[in-house]
């Protein structure tokens, strides 16, 4: 081959090396078709959930003898940097710590699972017997690194203010709300949360109107946090301020679905009149296991009102 042929080849394999790397660049910057891009359907997480979840609790005693993919995922988090979290929407944020704290919660259950404990005021497998569960375990995620304490109190509550996450986070326990068998994820997740609010309020094992009495029973996560949902129901900025009851009921009537305004209509009172009963919260072990008939016994009295399938997000209908 003469040298002009030679410096001819070279000239078109090096202009199609430069096209090649410059096609390939403007792919990975695209940030929708990279390999390494992070996964914000949470598929690992939703496929472990649907090996381990039923009646909306989870077997603990299976999953503990394969913890490995779990513990994948959660890696996956962490791996997230702090320039890629800046990139996240909103609402991929949201689903990511909410995917994190019930991932990681599920992860430390599975760590100390079966839980014993010598506490009597809680219930011997609540993990209320593990000290400094939620003050003690750290993950670091974009940069953020938060105890599950701070992924609820300074990350969901402060940060996103949006209280109908006290319904998607899941803190081990039949009192509180109820795990799914798919991840969160961005698109749907306000439709989503609104679904979770109405099972929780719809649920008479959480919340329940006596209309002869003027009175409502709820849990005492409600007392724990009025203020996280006055805001949502116009009274954030209220003069004068309404009392806790006030705010409770105002949200029950209007977050809680159609059923439950209809019980609270009955009661034929003001909201200000309406007496609230704040009830102990239920520590027990959200438990998929004949050793803990309690947890079964108590979900399967109470179905859940919404049947989530096998899906990577919620659509609005």
């Amino acid at each position: 081959m003469s040298k002009g042929a030679r410096r001819v080849l070279f000239s078109s394999l090096s202009r199609l090396c430069i096209s090649a790397a410059l096609a390939l660049s403007l792919f990975v910057g695209s940030g929708c078709g990279s390999a390494f891009a992070f996964d914000h359907r949470h598929t690992a997480f939703t496929d472990e959930l649907q090996k381990y979840v039923g009646m909306s609790l989870i077997d603990y005693g299976s999953w503990k003898k394969s913890p490995e993919n779990l513990k994948r995922y959660i890696d996956s988090l962490t791996a997230i940097g702090e320039e890629e979290y800046k990139s996240f929407s909103e609402d991929e944020k949201k689903a990511l710590w909410l995917n994190a704290y019930n991932a990681l919660t599920i992860y430390l259950v599975l760590k100390y699972y079966p839980v014993k404990g010598k506490k009597a005021y809680y219930p011997a497998s609540s993990i209320r017997q593990i000290d400094g569960f939620w003050e003690d375990n750290k993950i670091t995620i974009g940069g953020k690194t938060a105890t599950l304490a701070q992924i609820e109190h300074n990350l969901l509550r402060r940060d996103f203010r949006d209280p109908r996450t006290h319904f998607a986070v899941v803190p081990a326990a039949v009192g509180g709300a109820t795990i799914e068998r798919v991840a969160f994820s961005a698109p749907g997740l306000d439709q989503w949360l609104d679904r979770k609010a109405r099972e929780y309020l719809g649920s008479p094992r959480n919340v329940r109107v006596d209309t002869k009495s003027g009175t409502i029973y709820v849990p005492q996560l409600f007392r724990w946090f009025p203020l996280d949902f006055a805001k949502s129901v116009g009274l954030g900025r209220a003069f004068p301020p309404p009392t806790d009851d006030q705010i409770i009921v105002a949200y029950l009537r209007k977050k809680g679905g159609s059923d439950l305004r209809t019980q609270i209509d009955r009661v034929g009172k003001k909201d200000s009149e309406i007496r609230v009963i704040y009830e102990p919260f239920d520590w027990t072990l959200n438990d998929l296991c004949p050793e803990n008939p309690d947890a079964t016994k108590k979900a399967a009295s109470t179905p859940a009102l919404y049947n989530f399938p096998r899906v990577l997000s919620v659509e609005k209908k």
